[in-house]
Order: C-alpha cells, then sequence, then structure tokens
C-alpha cells in the first residue's frame, strides 16, 4: 500500500549552517549571534570570527528526511551540500541570513546577487530535494 502526501512528514533534519573549513566552526542561522534573531548582528559575528583567517572555504549542508508513515523504518533521506567562500564586504541585496557573505565557487556571485531560480539550483536545500525526488521515483519505479 502507498502512502498518499496527506501521509507523509517531511523533515529538514540540520538547521542551515555555513561550516568554515579552516576554523571547524559552524555559524547557525536565526540565532548564531542571540535573541532576538538578526541578520544583520549574525553576519557581524560571523565576519569578526573570520577576522584574520585567510582560508574562507565553507559549505551549507541540508538533510531531508521523507517519513511516509509515523512508523516508516526505512524514510527516504537525501542531503546536499553548496559549497563557497565567506566574504568580508556584503554583496547583493536579494536572499536572506548569510547570502550576502557567502560567494557561490561556481558563479563567483553571492547568495544574494543571485535570481532566485538560479540559487535554489545551486543551493544545498535545492541539491537534497532533487536527491529526494530522485529517490521517490526510483521507489516508484520498483
Amino acid at each position: 500500500m502507498r502512502a498518499s502526501a496527506r501521509d507523509c512528514l517531511l523533515l529538514p533534519t540540520t538547521p542551515a549552517c555555513a561550516w568554515m573549513h579552516s576554523t571547524e566552526r559552524r555559524a547557525c542561522t536565526a540565532r548564531y549571534a542571540g535573541d532576538p534573531k538578526s541578520d544583520v548582528r549574525n553576519n557581524e559575528k560571523l565576519i569578526a570570527m573570520l577576522a584574520g583567517v585567510a582560508n574562507r572555504k565553507a559549505h551549507y549542508y541540508c538533510v531531508l528526511v521523507l517519513a511516509r508513515h509515523a512508523s516508516d523504518p526505512e524514510p527516504l533521506i537525501a542531503e546536499g551540500r553548496w559549497r563557497g567562500t565567506i566574504v568580508d564586504l556584503p554583496r547583493g541585496g536579494g536572499g536572506f541570513g548569510y547570502d550576502p557573505h557567502f560567494l557561490d565557487d561556481a558563479t563567483g556571485l553571492t547568495g544574494a546577487e543571485l535570481p532566485l531560480e538560479r540559487k535554489n539550483e545551486l543551493s544545498h536545500r535545492g541539491h537534497a530535494m532533487r536527491a529526494l525526488i530522485a529517490r521517490l521515483r526510483d521507489e516508484c519505479a520498483a
């Protein structure tokens, strides 16, 4: 018996985090700089933490879990990464969170400079969602 969309539960298992490779630290969104949450304060704290750090390589990571019912013994799991570099000066007017400081390695644009459609193609969430859709297609074809 196949589950209907009404029976399924999709959970992102990790908060959106920017992992800095050189410092082995992470900056998780929303309340990284404390309450009340503030993108401006979070970005200020991130740039201050990386002052003097030469290697600014970072990545976002997302895991999605699709449980077809409450006691699903084999939920579908998909993950995605978005690699980039943290830049000191914010660029772009779009996006949210760390987007103005997260420079995409492939395009040379920050997340805040990318058109939404292109950002969705490149982002960790986009990669994870496409991987989950592929797993669902494979399951339905079996």
